[in-house]
């Protein structure tokens, strides 16, 4: 079943559709609040529009997502922590923080596109995405977060773009067959064991 949320909505509470076998769903505005979708596990693709705000803690966590399209808002802590599926990620332009360990332990998540605009990566937002090879870092975030890559043991290749200034420890610990890093021009801080 697919579900489209349009304009005019201010909140998704809390386990709002338990219960409801939910595939597809599609969100146009409004605050997505802590635990919304947690455990959902029928749903398979989110499409969150500019007009959300954001994406509370835990949100789609432990949901069987393959494909998340975020076009918007804030990404809370753990909001997609452990969706073991979730193969596909783009961040648009409009979001504007990455929060602790957001896409931590998504095991299958391969293609992750960040686009220029996104200004905060949290610590821990990608730890343990073990089938993530590639990843580039736009220059809009300044600062890649405490272990943010940590245990990402597939990672081959890393393009920080010239406006990010500091990796913070543990950054990249474990992430064992690490072979190309782009650093930067801009780069003033490299934290240690990162």
């Amino acid at each position: 079943e697919k579900i489209e949320i349009s304009k005019g909505l201010a909140n998704i509470g809390n386990k709002a559709f338990k219960g409801c076998i939910i595939s597809e769903i599609k969100i146009a505005e409004g605050n997505i609040t802590d635990y919304a979708f947690y455990e959902f596990i029928s749903l398979k693709k989110v499409d969150i529009l500019d007009g959300v705000t954001s994406i509370g803690y835990g949100a789609f966590a432990r949901t069987s997502l393959e494909n998340v399209t975020i076009r918007g808002g804030s990404i809370g802590e753990c909001a997609f922590f452990e969706c073991k599926s979730l193969q596909s990620l783009s961040l648009k332009s409009n979001v504007t923080s990455i929060g602790k360990a957001s896409f931590g332990n998504c095991s299958k998540l391969t293609n992750v596109y960040i686009e220029d605009g996104v200004t905060s990566m949290g610590d821990y937002a990608f730890q343990s995405c073990v089938a993530l090879k590639n990843i580039n870092i736009p220059k809009s975030i300044l600062k890649i977060g405490h272990a943010t890559f940590m245990n990402c043991s597939n990672l081959t290749d890393v393009y920080i773009e010239d406006g990010v200034t500091a990796i913070d420890k543990y950054a990249f610990q474990e992430c064992t067959v690490l072979k190309n890093i782009n650093i930067p021009k801009s780069l003033s801080s490299i934290g240690y064991g990162a």
